[in-house]
C-alpha cells in the first residue's frame, strides 16, 4: 500500500516537474530571444559610429586622392580592432581603393556600408564585416546558465513537495510497513543462508516436485553438467534430462533408473555415471520429507574424475614399478653377453690386418655394441642397480660437442639455430662421460621438442658459485612455449609427460636429474609459459682426479 501511495504521489510529483520546466524552458528561450535583439542592435549602432568616423578620418584623405594614406588608415584600423575581418574603400564605379582584411572562422558575421561625401560629392563607400560570434558565444552562456538554474530549481521543488508528501501522507502507514519490511528481511535471512549453504557444498545438488518441476538448484549443478541459462530457466524435469543423458555414455541406463525412482518416491539410490568426454560422477538420490510427508526428490551429484585418475595413475606406477625391476634385471642379464660381442669385436680387429674388408663390419659391431652398453649402464644407473660409477677427470667442453654433433641433424630439420658459448678457459670436473653427453642429448631433445616450428637452442658454459663451493654452471636455452607454473615442481618425476602417447615416455628429465645428483650436483629450471626455457646443470669443479680414473 506504501508503495502505491508512492508511486501516485512519485506521477503527480514528475508531472508537475516536467510543466514547470517546459514553462521554465519557454520563458529561457523568450528572455535569451529579447536579450539577443538588443546586444545585436547595440552592435549595429557602435558599427554605424564606427563607420561615420572612418568616414570622417578619411575624407580628407580621399579629396586628395591620397589612396595610400587610405589605405594605411584601413589597416591600422582593422588591426586595432579584433572583431572587425573586412574594411574596404569602394570607388563610385566599385573600383576598390584600399582594402584590410583578415581570416577568421567566424561563426556570426555583421556587414555595413556607409557613404564619405563632401559638399554633396560622392567620394567613396566605406564597407565593413564584423565578427558577431561574441554576442552569440554571450547568449550560449545566458542560456546554459538560465537552464542550469530552471533545473536547479525544478529538482529543488520537486524534492520539496517530495518530502512534504511522505511527511504528511505515509506516517500512518510506518509502523505497518515497518513489521512487515522486518519479517521479510527474517524470511530473506533463512532464504540466503540456506542458498549459502547449497552453494556452499562441493557437490551439485537439484530438488524437484514430485511432478518433476524443479524448484531448487545450486550452481555446482548447471556448472558441472554445464547446463545453459536458458535449459535452467524452463524449470521442468524433462528437458534436463533430455540435455544431461545426452552427455552420457549410457544415457537409456539413466533414464530407466530416473524413471524407477520416480516410479517409488520412497526409495533412495546411487550409482556411477560415466561421461562421453571421460569425466564421472557419482550420483545420489533421495526423497524430499516435509513434515513427514515426501514433498518431491533431492538429487546430488559429485565430480571424481580426478579421484579416478589418481586411482588409475596409482596403478599405473605400480605397475610401471614392476617393469622397471624387470628392466633393471634384464639389463644386467643384457650386459654379460655384450661383454663378450664387444671382447671379440675388438680382438678380431686386432687381427684383421691382413683382411682389410673385416675393418669396417668390425668397427661397425664395437660402436654398436659400445652404444648398447652405454644404454644399459644408463637404464642401471635409473634403476640403482649398477654399482659402476667410472668417472673421468676431464673437461666437458669436448664431451658436450660431441653429444651435440649428434641433434645436429634434427636441428637443421626442425629449422632451430643452434649456439653454443663455452668458458674460454677449461674447467674440469670428475664426471661419466656418457652420463653427461645423456643429460644435454635429454635437454637438447626437449628443448627441440618444445619448438616444433623452429626457434633457437643455445648451449653455454660458465664458471659459478653455489654454497662456497666451485661449480660448472651449464645453461641449456630454448624460445619454445615455455612451462606453465603448475607442472613445474612435477617435471623431474618419472614417467611424468605433457607429450602426446607415444611421443615422450616421462624418464627423459627424470633420467638427467639422477646422473646430476649422483654427480652431487644440482639441475634448475627457469621458465614462464610462451616465454622459453632456461635449464641449468651444475657440476662441482674438482682440482684433482677421482679414485677410479679410467
Amino acid at each position: 500500500m506504501m508503495k502505491i501511495t508512492e508511486i501516485r504521489h512519485g506521477r503527480a510529483i514528475i508531472w508537475f516537474s516536467a510543466v514547470l520546466l517546459v514553462f521554465l524552458a519557454a520563458t529561457d528561450a523568450l528572455i535569451v530571444s529579447q536579450q539577443r535583439r538588443i546586444l545585436l542592435n547595440i552592435q549595429r549602432r557602435c558599427v554605424n559610429n564606427e563607420l561615420a568616423l572612418m568616414a570622417t578620418l578619411t575624407r580628407e584623405a580621399l579629396l586628395k586622392k591620397d589612396y595610400r594614406t587610405v589605405e594605411d588608415f584601413l589597416v591600422q584600423w582593422g588591426s586595432e580592432h579584433t572583431d572587425m575581418l573586412e574594411i574596404r574603400a569602394v570607388m563610385p564605379n566599385g573600383f576598390v581603393l584600399a582594402q584590410y582584411k583578415k581570416e577568421s572562422s567566424a561563426r556570426q558575421l555583421f556587414r555595413a556600408r556607409s557613404s564619405v561625401a563632401h559638399e554633396g560629392e560622392h567620394l567613396a563607400d566605406l564597407e565593413v564585416i564584423k565578427d558577431f560570434t561574441g554576442v552569440e558565444d554571450s547568449m550560449d552562456k545566458l542560456s546554459a546558465g538560465l537552464v542550469s538554474a530552471s533545473v536547479v530549481l525544478v529538482a529543488f521543488l520537486g524534492f520539496f513537495l517530495w518530502y512534504t508528501l511522505s511527511v504528511t501522507a505515509m506516517r500512518p502507514l510506518e509502523k505497518e510497513i515497518s513489521e512487515r519490511r522486518k519479517a521479510e528481511e527474517r524470511l530473506q535471512g533463512a532464504l540466503s543462508l540456506l542458498s549459502a549453504t547449497l552453494e556452499s557444498t562441493a557437490d551439485g545438488i537439484l530438488v524437484v516436485d514430485k511432478k518433476g518441476v524443479v524448484e531448487q538448484y545450486n550452481q555446482k549443478f548447471a556448472k558441472m553438467w554445464r547446463i545453459p541459462q536458458s535449459v535452467m530457466s524452463a524449470s521442468e524435469d524433462a528437458a534436463l534430462l533430455q540435455f544431461v543423458s545426452a552427455q552420457l555414455r549410457q544415457p537409456e541406463t539413466f533414464l530407466e533408473k530416473v524413471r524407477e525412482l520416480y516410479a517409488a518416491p520412497e526409495l533412495e539410490s546411487s550409482d556411477s555415471l560415466e561421461f562421453k568426454d571421460g569425466r564421472i560422477f557419482e550420483r545420489y538420490s533421495q526423497p524430499h520429507w516435509i513434515d513427514g510427508v515426501i514433498r518431491g526428490r533431492v538429487w546430488s551429484f559429485r565430480d571424481v574424475t580426478e579421484k579416478k585418475k589418481l586411482e588409475m595413475m596409482l596403478l599405473q606406477s605400480e605397475k610401471l614399478s614392476a617393469v622397471g625391476q624387470l628392466a633393471a634385471g634384464v639389463a644386467h642379464e643384457i650386459n654379460n653377453p655384450l661383454g663378450v660381442i664387444l671382447g671379440f669385436a675388438q680382438c678380431a680387429l686386432k687381427k684383421s690386418g691382413d683382411v682389410p674388408a673385416l675393418d669396417l663390419p668390425l668397427r661397425s659391431i664395437e660402436r654398436e655394441a659400445v652404444r648398447c652398453k652405454e644404454l644399459v649402464q644408463n637404464l642401471l644407473v635409473y634403476s640403482r642397480s649398477s654399482n659402476k660409477n667410472e668417472r673421468e677427470h676431464i673437461d666437458p667442453v669436448p664431451g658436450i660437442q660431441a653429444a651435440l654433433s649428434i641433434i645436429l641433424a634434427r636441428a637443421k630439420t626442425q629449422r632451430v639455430e643452434l649456439s653454443t658459448d663455452f668458458q674460454s678457459s677449461p674447467l674440469k670436473i670428475n664426471v661419466n662421460k656418457g652420463q653427461l653427453q645423456q643429460v644435454i642429448l635429454n635437454l637438447c631433445n626437449n628443448a627441440m621438442d618444445a619448438m616444433p616450428g623452429g626457434g633457437n637452442l643455445a648451449v653455454k658454459t660458465s664458471p659459478a658459485s653455489r654454497a662456497g663451493g666451485a661449480f660448472l654452471r651449464i645453461d641449456v636455452s630454448d624460445t619454445g612455449h615455455g612451462i606453465p607454473d603448475e607442472i613445474k615442481s612435477r617435471l623431474f618425476e618419472p614417467f611424468f609427460t605433457t607429450k602426446d602417447v607415444g611421443k615422450g615416455t616421462g624418464l627423459g628429465l627424470a633420467l638427467a636429474h639422477e646422473i646430476v645428483e649422483n654427480h652431487k650436483g644440482a639441475i634448475e629450471v627457469e621458465s614462464s609459459a610462451g616465454k622459453g626455457t632456461v635449464f641449468s646443470v651444475y657440476f662441482p669443479v674438482s682440482g684433482e682426479p677421482p679414485a677410479n680414473v679410467v
